[in-house]
């Protein structure tokens, strides 16, 4: 599935995430490349969701660890890149996943549906999870998410990881 990673300039509707499963293959075609095309197994795009995921995986936090870190992973592709647009484009590596699966792994659904409450959700500062439709979104992509990582697991794939405003 081919897919471009791109920022429109002075767009200002607000950032949105995605992560996308790639190849290890896929990684050092990026690196060697200046233009960022490339294809992905798996694609997860939460639009303006992110931070009531974050929210929600983090039991009420946007802070906490290691939930804070999924659309932004630490591993940093190319520092100097992205430089007009803001960050650089990031990626959790092999270790990142597994330790990601096994946290999503302890979060039961049950729980995911508790803390999937649209009013706390908005008293924490995530406007954009308004009506109950976005309820079902948000719980939906958590399972994607959820399966894109145990994807990348049993693949040995990577996730890039990404906000773009």
């Amino acid at each position: 599935m081919p897919f471009y990673i791109y920022h429109k300039k002075n767009y200002r509707m607000g950032a949105t995430g995605s992560l996308y499963r790639i190849k290890k293959a896929e990684l050092k075609r990026i690196l060697a490349k200046e233009s960022f095309y490339q294809e992905c197994e798996e694609m997860v795009d939460v639009d303006k969701r992110w931070e009531a995921i974050m929210y929600i995986l983090s039991g009420g936090s946007l802070g906490s660890e290691p939930f804070v870190s999924l659309f932004m992973p630490k591993n940093i592709i190319n520092p100097n890149d992205n430089k007009e647009w803001g960050e650089p484009h990031r990626y959790h590596n092999e270790e990142d996943i597994k330790m990601y699966n096994q946290r999503l792994s302890e979060i039961p659904e049950g729980t995911i549906l508790e803390r999937a409450n649209i009013e706390k959700i908005n008293k924490g500062g995530m406007g954009y999870a308004q009506r109950e439709i976005d309820r079902d979104f948000i719980i939906n992509e958590i399972k994607a998410i959820k399966t894109l990582f145990k994807n990348a697991e049993i693949n040995g794939d990577l996730i890039l990881g990404m906000i773009a405003y």
